[in-house]
């Protein structure tokens, strides 16, 4: 599969529309304003996988894990596993080009009509239906979702969801097989819908640690190939602090991952924009709004609130009668003859039955990653013997529990007690009480007795027939318990940004425009929100298709808006490319220069006025060359070059670079004994004003002259236009310090280092 993302140093200053964020909502607004012909960048956060780089073993799923707890950020900021501890509810959400998609179970649900009667949904919002009901189905479209096709060659009954039914039966309750994004059909030549590479779905049970298969349905293979296809310029890496206006732009301020410009304490980087869509998601999306607003955006004094966790409840049916199988495969080579398959294959749906809807609750089976297998007959048989019920007695039932314990405990996950494990994830109705607020710039969550909710005591009671249903030891979330509050976990947070009719009820109008006060029903020109952040209420089941299908409508509704046309015709064909690239090894390092310059003639006495005149100069820069060997030997090898410039006399404000260039040892035909380093790089003000810096190093071939000044000082000229001579606003002197050296050496970065092939095959 081809990558989707560029390199950063590719970003251009300025876009007409720049999404934030990469899950549901940000790829569908990529896929949709791409398609209608809009110049779109999107900025996320995290890293790109390609399928076969998710963890697959412990050891990788720890190095992919990041926890952000009151006091102590530990992990990789962009690793995959995003886990958000607080005193009263963690939340777990994914971090990588396509958002949580990539780690969530796939599901595709409905929520209950009557939630659209709550009172918390805008008026105008539900006077449209039809178009919210015509997202429905472009979503399903797009996400190719369909239930699991059992009893079909090559997918065979699955022993979680045959015991799902006999649970259902038990509980004279219903059981539905949901859509799930999951492909379960051999392509033409493995191309999918979007042109991308992809096999059907292998049973593994991995999908919530990475579908390594490619078979899941994720934005990553569905809305931003289609983004990518129609033009749609994808950055990662790139965490989006905040946002301001300025004049009729929107800056978009972000610090590009793994360059090391932090160790210089670099400014963040920015990019302009028309429109801009915040899809960070619920968590991301009230952080970038919340530290904006500290920063002077004016908004509502909503942001934060209404908060929920969907009820989510994550339980186990521990040691059960039957055998289950809900353990993924991961690196593991056993035989499997009845394989996990995908995550949730199953609803146990309680809402049709129950008359105020507030009290029906979805019910699914699940599957644990394989990469958790070697850890899970320890802690099940610790677990469920400190908090464990076992819903079932006798002296042979007991004989028969602790034998395959033991079998588990000897033998590993695949066999015994864990082999007989039934995993639920529940989802129901809260009361979306929760405040979201910052904490030493960190987002923090507070809701007080969230895990004594009523929600959650109905939803055990359940968890407990169903355990009982199949003869097991009913087991809680090891952090749910007395102790800690009876604190949960969601994977399903929702809110803080919500919708509402003006800005005393919400943060958002119907169409997802940001209000631009406290109060009243004025809108910020060109600002959106787009994800979970913006729906008003828990929704009792999965909300991708909800959250998706809101995002499809208001999508369309910006774009007729501003008269702008576009169609969701599938298929959509990848654009060409050769069928692999070479990566050779390259190179990367930043480096900090500092002086002074001012109007002259000469670089000495530009360098001497401008340091009276206190015009100095700052950039931080990172250049990076895909290519070692050939930045070595050729001339005109082109590095690229990205990063920030503080310089006074030009901006009050740090200027942004982009459409960079370098050059190392350029031969000067006028003096063979010498050659240079050469820079070229634009700079971008935040009201739009542009500069040029053209800059050389002068490196002297003589030994015995002092290379350490050659290789530390930077000739400058600063100019509106490099074509013009005319243009030219001053020029001057960087150098760098000894201190900023010896920080530019702890950045330098191999790349490529084994020199591996890159697929790039689009057919």
């Amino acid at each position: 599969m081809r990558r989707l993302s560029s390199p950063i140093q590719d970003i251009k200053s300025n876009y007409s529309v720049v999404i934030i964020g990469s899950g549901y909502g940000g790829g569908i607004s990529a896929s949709r304003l791409a398609r209608a012909g809009q110049n779109v960048c999107v900025l996320e956060r995290g890293r790109e996988f390609l399928p076969g780089e998710f963890p697959d073993t412990l050891a990788e799923a720890l190095d992919e894990l990041q926890m952000d707890s009151k006091n102590i950020k530990i992990g990789k900021d962009e690793a995959l596993f995003d886990l958000h501890t607080n005193e009263d509810i963690n939340v777990l959400v994914g971090c990588g080009l396509g958002g949580t998609s990539l780690i969530n179970a796939n599901v595709l649900n409905e929520a209950d009509a009557r939630v659209f009667d709550a009172v918390q949904w805008p008026l105008e919002f539900l006077k449209d239906k039809d178009r919210f009901a015509q997202g429905i189905e472009k979503t399903r479209m797009m996400l190719a979702a369909s239930p699991y096709p059992e009893n079909t060659p090559n997918f065979p009954k699955l022993n979680k969801l045959e015991a799902m039914k006999t649970t259902a039966q038990v509980l004279h309750e219903k059981i539905v097989l949901p859509d799930i994004a999951v492909n379960f059909k051999t392509h033409s030549r493995n191309i999918n819908h979007v042109g991308v590479e992809q096999m059907p779905c292998n049973l593994c049970g991995d999908c919530c640690s990475g579908c390594n298969n490619t078979a899941k349905n994720t934005v990553h293979m569905t809305y931003l190939p289609d983004a990518k296809n129609h033009g749609a310029e994808i950055f990662t890496q790139a965490k989006v602090s905040h946002i301001k206006k300025q004049g009729d732009k929107w800056v978009v301020y972000y610090a590009s991952g793994g360059t090391g410009k932090d160790k210089f304490g670099a400014p963040d980087k920015f990019v302009l924009a028309d429109i801009v869509i915040i899809a960070a998601g619920t968590l991301g999306s009230n952080e970038i709004m919340l530290r904006s607003k500290q920063k002077g955006l004016d908004c509502s004094d909503e942001i934060g609130k209404n908060f929920t966790g969907n009820s989510d409840v994550l339980a186990f049916a521990y040691n059960t009668d039957p055998a289950i199988n809900s353990i993924g495969r991961g690196a593991s080579e056993a035989e499997f003859k009845n394989p996990a398959g995908p995550c949730i294959t199953s609803v146990i749906d309680t809402r049709q039955s129950v008359t105020d809807y507030k009290d029906g609750i979805n019910m699914e089976e699940g599957a644990l990653p394989g990469c958790l297998a070697p850890i899970l007959p320890k802690a099940f048989s610790i677990i469920s013997t400190l908090t464990g019920q076992d819903t079932d007695t006798g002296l042979h039932d007991e004989s028969s529990e602790k034998k395959r314990e033991i079998e588990s405990l000897l033998r590993g996950a695949y066999h015994g007690a864990t082999q007989h494990l039934q995993t639920y994830l529940v989802m129901g109705h809260d009361s979306y009480s929760g405040k979201l607020y910052l904490e030493n710039d960190r987002i923090r969550i507070d809701w007080p007795g969230m895990g004594n909710e009523p929600s959650f005591n109905k939803i055990e009671k359940k968890l407990i027939a169903a355990t009982k249903s199949l003869g097991g030891t009913f087991v809680k979330n090891p952090i749910t318990n007395p102790l800690t509050g009876n604190d949960q976990i969601t994977v399903h947070p929702l809110g803080g940004c919500r919708m509402g009719e003006d800005a005393s009820k919400g943060v958002v109008n119907h169409k997802g425009q940001v209000f631009n006060s406290h109060q009243g029903t004025g809108v910020h020109d060109g600002l959106y929100i787009a994800d979970g952040s913006i729906i008003p209420t828990a929704l009792g089941t999965n909300p991708l298709l909800t959250i998706s299908a809101i995002c499809e409508r208001n999508v369309e509704i910006l774009a007729e808006e501003r008269h702008w046309h576009f169609d969701t015709d599938l298929p959509s064909s990848a654009q060409l490319a050769d069928d692999q690239v070479a990566l050779k090894p390259g190179i990367q390092f930043t480096e900090t220069m500092i002086g002074f310059f001012a109007s002259s003639e000469r670089y000495e006495t530009g360098f001497k006025l401008g340091e009276v005149e206190n015009s100095s100069f700052k950039f931080t820069l990172t250049v990076t060359s895909n290519d070692v060997e050939a930045m070595l030997k050729d001339p005109n090898h082109q590095a690229a070059i990205h990063g920030t410039v503080i310089a006074p006399s030009l901006s009050s404000d740090p200027l942004n670079v982009t459409e960079g260039v370098f050059n190392l040892l350029v031969k000067d035909p006028s003096a063979p004994e010498t050659s240079q380093m050469k820079y070229l790089f634009k700079m971008t003000a935040e009201n739009g004003d542009t500069y040029y810096l053209q800059g050389h190093k002068v490196l002297h071939n003589d030994p015995e002259l002092d290379s350490w000044s050659d290789t530390t000082t930077l000739y400058i000229t600063i100019t509106t236009d490099p074509k013009q001579s005319d243009a030219v606003i001053g020029r001057g002197i960087l150098k760098i310090t000894p201190e900023n050296f010896m920080i530019q050496l702890q950045t330098i970065k191999v790349l490529q280092a084994k020199n591996t092939v890159l697929s790039q095959n689009t057919h």
